[in-house]
């Protein structure tokens, strides 16, 4: 393999790792926000159930969506990040947490 190749290979590895753990940084939110006890009060008054919000945060697929967006602006804005690798991160990132998330 040339050194072009390997580094091309690399590099796209690099980026999945990277989509990989914003998805689980996204998970980790969505399961703070949509779960846990500790957010248990705020969740009810700002989002009752039977609402669009509601159903907005009650959604790993949903939220996780937003969210890995989220991170993939911010490393496209402050980490450079080129924007085909925003985007790899935003979509496999939202697929890792919309599967991890339905589980819950």
């Amino acid at each position: 393999m040339s050194l072009q190749g390997w580094y091309a290979t690399t590099h796209m590895a690099s980026v999945f790792i990277q989509a990989l753990g914003a998805g689980f940084i996204s998970h980790r939110i969505w399961r703070m926000v949509a779960r846990d006890s500790i957010f248990e009060k705020p969740r009810e008054a700002l989002f009752p159930e039977g609402t669009w919000r509601f159903d907005l945060i009650d959604c790993p697929w949903c939220l996780g969506w937003w969210l890995n967006v989220a991170l993939a602006t911010v490393a496209y804005v402050f980490a450079d990040a080129s924007l085909p690798t925003a985007l790899i991160i935003a979509f496999v990132g939202s697929t890792v947490t919309g599967v991890i998330g339905r589980g819950d």
